[in-house]
């Protein structure tokens, strides 16, 4: 994954209300951070929260969630005057009834590359075993891991699954001990470990000495946070051994088993690195004893995943195109990837009436080779020097360690551009493979 300074506009061209709300809590967080005047970083971060939200208005027609997202914009219109700048007065957007029913009808119900989210709850389907699991497991164990294959949809069932069911009152009203009303929970946008897992932690909660600064972080919040770290094999295969890597771990069990409120920790995790965590004894304990193991999608389940989705929106498929898609990574063990970019594509290509076998076939007939020629055509239209610049961007999101095994890697822009020295050629080449559904950016910079 490719990780980027946040630019909510560029990435998403309307935020939800839900998304809106998250971006504006991690934002306070950090605002609470500096103990003087904000960087210009984080200004530039609350300018382009601005503008989103700004955006968002187009497709917001009730009083009372346009008061709430215009406060929000007046927060942080009052933080930029306080730090000392003098910013344009931010309005949000009038409401576009056409505009509204266009965004309803047309956004594309799959996700490509990238994984499920909280707010592509209703587009999930398919993994209900899986996810009805997790939920009953929050009853009794405060660690919980998810471990699958690559690709097998890990990061979509906690992000668009678990969390959400928890969000909208899995157990509400539910009296077991100490767990009750999950509608009251707090939950984080998840965190990505990269190179420097504590300091992912501890650019959002702040300084972290001793593993019990976590729970007490997460105390002050007022109600139990559902922590949810995704991609944890990243612990081993990014970050360097030591006491930072240690800290982050026992951050992790504190928080799994202190505090005055009941805090969650829920992973993801590729389970060829699941041997890596018996090093840490006590904490593979917990995590031993609260793993579940996601399976590769069986024929049933992955029929409901394509036909579902597109269901909801009154959109089809022509006779015959499921049971193609369905048998062509039926038992793929990272299948699901490739399924999710040819039904966006598909989805793109499909027009007014339902998805086409015809338009399968153009694009190559085969999830693989659809991917292939998808990404061949991208770089093959770019200028010679900026065919330069995607090599080296792929050839920095894959790691080789020294047993020759290869991970995927995660990259600042900053240090990308620092690397290449090519800012406007890089600007230009990340939005078109973007825009292309080629890489992904991670929500923010912290990430």
């Amino acid at each position: 994954m490719l990780d980027l300074e946040a630019k909510p506009a560029a990435a998403d061209a309307v935020l939800s209300l839900v998304k809106l709300r998250e971006v504006h809590g991690d934002l306070t967080r950090e605002y609470g951070n500096f103990p003087d005047k904000p960087s210009r970083e984080f200004l530039a971060k609350a300018a382009a929260f601005q503008a989103a939200a700004s955006t968002a208005g187009t497709e917001i027609s009730s009083i009372d969630e346009r008061l709430e997202i215009q406060s929000r914009i007046n927060f942080w219109q009052s933080a930029r005057i306080n730090a000392g700048q003098r910013p344009q007065t931010v309005l949000l957007a009038a409401f576009d009834r056409e505009a509204a029913k266009r965004a309803a009808g047309h956004k594309a119900p799959y996700k490509g590359l990238a994984p499920f989210q909280k707010d592509d709850a209703k587009n999930f389907s398919g993994r209900y075993e899986i996810v009805g699991l997790l939920v009953k497991k929050v009853l009794t164990h405060r660690l919980l891991a998810l471990v699958g294959q690559s690709g097998s949809g890990k990061s979509s069932a906690v992000r668009a699954g678990l969390i959400p069911q928890l969000a909208d009152g899995a157990y509400d009203g539910v009296d077991d001990g100490d767990l009750t009303d999950s509608r009251t929970w707090i939950y984080p946008i998840p965190i990505v470990p990269g190179a420097d897992p504590l300091g992912a932690l501890e650019a959002i909660y702040g300084e972290i000495a001793t593993p019990d600064d976590l729970p007490a972080a997460l105390d002050r919040l007022g109600a139990p946070v559902l922590l949810s770290i995704d991609q944890f094999e990243e612990v081993f295969t990014l970050s360097e051994p030591g006491d930072r890597r240690n800290r982050f771990i026992d951050a992790l069990l504190a928080a799994a088993s202190a505090g005055v409120h009941r805090h969650m920790v829920v992973l993801t995790m590729r389970s060829d690195y699941q041997d890596r965590v018996k090093a840490h004894p006590a904490f593979f304990t917990a995590f031993e004893a609260g793993v579940s193991t996601i399976q590769t999608m069986q024929a049933s389940d992955l029929r409901k995943a394509i036909e579902e989705p597109a269901a909801r929106l009154g959109v089809g498929f022509e006779p015959g195109l499921v049971d193609k898609l369905q048998t062509s990574v039926l038992g793929e063990p990272a299948g699901l990837p490739l399924l999710s970019f040819t039904l966006l594509k598909l989805w793109e290509m499909r027009g007014d009436g339902p998805m086409k076998t015809a338009d399968y076939e153009a694009l190559g007939g085969d999830p693989r080779v659809i991917l292939t020629k998808s990404a061949d055509k991208v770089v093959g239209d770019l200028l010679p020097e900026d065919q330069l610049v995607v090599k080296e961007i792929f050839t920095r999101l894959v790691k080789i360690n020294d047993k020759l095994d290869a991970t995927s890697n995660r990259i600042k822009r900053a240090a990308l551009e620092a690397d290449l020295g090519r800012g406007d050629s890089l600007d230009r080449v990340l939005g078109i493979l973007v825009a292309n559904n080629l890489i992904r950016l991670s929500p923010t910079g912290a990430i």
